[in-house]
Parts: C-alpha cells; sequence; structure tokens
C-alpha cells in the first residue's frame, strides 16, 4: 500500500512540476478568432447615404469582402492594421451591387482593425469612415 501511495504522490508532483513550468515559461491560451464588420457612415449634403459601402471580414481564410450598395458613384475603400502596423489599402471600384474578396493571411490570433471609407475621385470622404476589427 504504502508503495502505491508514494507512485501516487511521484505522479502529483510530477504534475505540478510540468503546471508550473508551462505557467513559468509563459504558455497561454491562443486568442479566438472573431470575425468582424464596418458599414460607411452618410454625409446627406454630399449625397451619401449610411451602409452605401461596408466590408466583413472573416477570420477563418483571413478574408476581406468589400460591398457597393449605392449608386452614388463612388468606391470603397479598406485600409487595415495587423496588430497595429498599417498594411495596405483595399478598393473597390465597379460599382453599385458589386463586391470583391480579398484573400490575405496572418498569423493566428493576430489583432486586425479597419476602416471603411467612400472614396471619390480618388480622395476619401472622410466623414464616411468606420472602424471595425477582428482577430485572425
Amino acid at each position: 500500500m504504502r508503495r502505491n501511495v508514494r507512485r501516487l504522490l511521484s505522479g502529483l508532483a510530477a504534475t505540478a512540476t510540468a503546471v508550473g513550468l508551462a505557467t513559468t515559461l509563459g504558455a497561454t491560451p491562443a486568442l479566438a478568432q472573431s470575425d468582424g464588420s464596418a458599414y460607411t457612415k452618410a454625409w446627406i449634403s454630399k449625397g451619401y447615404v449610411a451602409h452605401a459601402g461596408y466590408v466583413y471580414f472573416t477570420a477563418l481564410g483571413e478574408k476581406f469582402t468589400l460591398f457597393d450598395s449605392d449608386a452614388d458613384g463612388a468606391g470603397v475603400s479598406v485600409q487595415y492594421y495587423v496588430n497595429g502596423a498599417y498594411r495596405e489599402e483595399l478598393y473597390l471600384g465597379s460599382g453599385n451591387g458589386t463586391d470583391k474578396t480579398f484573400d490575405r493571411s496572418f498569423a493566428e490570433g493576430a489583432a486586425i482593425r479597419f476602416r471603411v471609407c467612400l472614396i471619390d475621385n480618388d480622395v476619401i470622404q472622410e466623414t464616411t469612415c468606420a472602424w471595425g476589427s477582428g482577430v485572425a
């Protein structure tokens, strides 16, 4: 019986040591993936309605899909950041009722922040911009 107790205590001590070592070395659970979206804001004096452009970020596969949903003559622009660093601008200029998907690759758990805006004659219409975020 003493031998069984000794084996049990040895096993528990080894488990406790492994858990302590993992904690000391900084083992942390990965961040959960999350999708995100953002919709442009209205700018009535310029003729832009709310939700004239929007973007969906899909965490699984790291994809941005841009949509143009108004015949206002403006395109849709998305600028995005990965872990706080600016990456690039995506553009959809094919007109009302169209969409375009951009397939990207990010490290698992990367924080993705993006801004969607209407863009007219190569000028970002700042008043229409809105922010969204997700986790790759």
